[in-house]
């Protein structure tokens, strides 16, 4: 019975996490909207998504560069802000790399086996990650390694869940 409930625990609690994050951003988005005029019924909170989807497109064409040139060095003179805007700022580069951490492999480091992703074919580079902070890790040059049928995900949340979710019985 206590296995059953974990179980359950852990499909629930996700599920109820997700639900309550978007009813706290609709929410948001409705009472923005009733406070500049604007009728809150599903229809415009959508139209309000998709401005707010291309506001944030135009900005990273239009502003990327100069947000490096001009905001970060003045930011990562902050103490506390500079630690807050690095903090936010790896999570989200982790989370929106794209192609840069597609394949799993097996390293050997310290006579073990582990999970790395393979970010240079060439010059043998694997990154590892550290848990549960992902946004750290370290990079091995290595001359072999394992291929796995591993997908990014699934050894993201190996890793982020410490191991108790395993991606394959395999490795």
């Amino acid at each position: 019975m206590k296995n059953l409930f974990k179980k359950g625990l852990v499909v629930v609690l996700p599920l109820l996490a997700t639900l309550g994050v978007l009813y706290w951003f609709v929410s948001i988005m409705l009472n923005l909207l009733s406070l500049i005029g604007l009728e809150s019924n599903l229809i415009t909170v959508v139209f309000a998504l998709i401005i707010i989807y291309v506001v944030i497109v135009t900005s990273g064409i239009l502003l990327h560069g100069w947000i490096e040139k001009l905001i970060l060095p003045i930011v990562n003179r902050m103490p506390v802000i500079k630690n807050i805007y690095n903090f936010f700022n790896d999570i989200v580069g982790v989370a929106v790399t794209d192609g840069r951490f597609d394949e799993v492999v097996l390293v050997r480091f310290a006579g073990q086996k582990i999970l790395g992703f393979l970010t240079n074919r060439e010059q043998g580079l694997v990154f590892v990650m550290t848990a549960p902070n992902v946004s750290s890790g370290f990079v091995l040059k290595v001359d072999e390694w394992e291929e796995t049928d591993i997908t990014p995900e699934e050894a993201m949340k190996t890793i982020l869940s410490l191991g108790i979710y395993n991606a394959k019985d395999n490795w």
